[in-house]
């Protein structure tokens, strides 16, 4: 997956963000207990990566929480004054916005922890609660000039044979969003489609689509429009398609597509056949069709890291 092989190793890979790298090296040498550094700017433009680039680069090991799991989170631990072996920790609440209970553990933590407690959101008005103790870092829409580079630099490291219109295209149809170019360009290096996208969609969104229509269209566009790369996808419906789907015979058939998919995925690295990709895309699209008929419910989707998930430096 490009947007996986091509993650920022260090803040100097992060393409544009000029300020906010210099903010956020700033914010983290010197944070102070009761702050949370909070990241924030459009989907795809750089927020997780800045943090575990600068993690990478600097020596810290990043420890990423869901606090609307607490009994999967031992939350009295996250602020502990010591890790093991002596290793620096960045406590990382990852989209925040999208968590019922962050912004209180935030708080909580950041006011006893000994290490940075950093988090990142698209929207930084709808934390209201954090808004005392947050010291902004704002991330903005990388130009299609740099997208573009980008583009053109994977395609001659890759051999991609996209010419330079469609890279052009691709590059000022994302608006900005490095996330969803590199997806578009994995997709036309295997010869499937990719439009002008009006926004990204969350990953909540796209599971509510999915799960809910009943119309292949519907499906297929909120799957190519996610935020999240397929590969991480199939791990959001792995542990949402139960909350959903009540019928066994459903969940077993929404289950098989999602193996399919995770089968075409895994042999696009060994086989360099990045066509593929759209064939795992169109199996998490068609879980959509298995339902009978849709559930007239609320649902609460869950995410697949809510339990301790650790990202260490390597």
């Amino acid at each position: 997956m490009l947007v996986e092989r091509y993650r920022p190793k260090s803040l100097g890979d992060i393409a544009d963000q000029g300020k906010a790298k210099e903010e956020f090296s700033k914010a983290v040498s010197g944070w102070k207990p009761g702050t949370v550094i909070v990241l924030y700017g459009p989907p795809g433009v750089g927020k997780t990566s800045m943090v575990l680039a600068y993690a990478r680069e600097k020596g810290f090991r990043v420890v990423t929480v869901d606090p609307d799991f607490p009994e999967s989170v031992p939350m009295n631990e996250l602020g502990a004054s010591s890790s093991l072996f002596g290793e620096k920790k960045i406590i990382l609440f990852d989209d925040i916005d999208l968590m019922e209970k962050g912004q209180e553990a935030a708080i909580e933590v950041a006011s006893r922890s000994a290490f940075p407690v950093v988090a990142t959101a698209t929207d930084i008005y709808r934390l209201r609660k954090l808004r005392k103790a947050a010291v902004p870092v704002k991330l903005g829409k990388v130009p299609s000039r740099s997208v573009f580079s980008l583009l053109k630099k994977i395609c001659e490291s890759e051999g991609l044979g996209v010419p330079e219109t469609v890279l052009k295209e691709i590059s000022s149809a994302c608006d900005g969003d490095v996330r969803s170019a590199l997806n578009d360009l994995e997709l036309a290096s295997a010869g499937g489609r990719f439009s002008f996208r009006d926004r990204p969609l969350s990953v909540f969104d796209t599971l509510r689509i999915v799960l809910k229509t009943r119309s292949p269209e519907a499906a297929r566009d909120a799957v190519r429009r996610c935020e999240k790369p397929l590969n991480e996808l199939i791990l959001w419906f792995s542990e949402n398609i139960w909350r959903e789907y009540e019928d066994p015979e459903e969940v077993w058939k929404a289950y098989e597509l999602l193996a399919l998919a995770d089968l075409f995925l895994s042999r696009i690295p060994k086989n360099q056949n990045f066509r593929l990709m759209v064939y795992a895309s169109e199996f998490l699209s068609l879980i959509s069709a298995v339902k009978k008929e849709p559930y007239r419910k609320f649902t609460k989707f869950a995410s697949p890291f809510s339990r301790f998930s650790l990202y260490s430096k390597r």
